[in-house]
């Protein structure tokens, strides 16, 4: 197995194990298999807990994750939460991205649905608004 399917699966082992994430997306350069050494690793997250979605939390769970992380593996990573994310990334992430892990089926479908609703009510606006 390659140095870089090692590490993904590692990423995805230890988003499993952190518990409070219900669907986890690699995007960008690392998803598009265009990445150097000097390249970090994106991921997307859905929370599992609404507590996180709604920034009830006293820690950011956004930032506690990406730090354990990047502390595991010795490697920069960058962690958005999709369902707080511009339209135009989580569109990226839903469209161009590789699921890396999923605890839950309906929540992948729910969030994939939830966005690509979000990207048609954008571009109907851009649209709108462009001429």
């Amino acid at each position: 197995m390659a140095i870089f399917e090692q590490t993904i699966d590692e990423v995805a082992r230890l988003i499993q194990q952190a518990g409070n994430v219900a669907v986890c997306w690699l995007y960008g350069s690392r998803a598009k298999g265009t990445f150097t050494s000097a390249s970090d690793i994106d991921l997307a997250v859905a929370f599992s807990d609404e507590r996180n979605a709604k920034g009830l939390m006293a820690e950011s769970p956004v930032a506690t994750l990406e730090f354990s992380l990047s502390q595991v593996l010795s490697l920069p990573v960058s962690v958005v939460d999709i369902n707080r994310a511009p339209v135009p990334l989580a569109y990226s992430v839903i469209s161009d991205g590789v699921v890396i892990f999923s605890r839950d089926a309906l929540r992948l479908r729910a969030e994939q649905h939830r966005v690509w609703s979000l990207w048609e009510s954008y571009k109907y606006e851009f649209e709108a608004h462009r001429q």
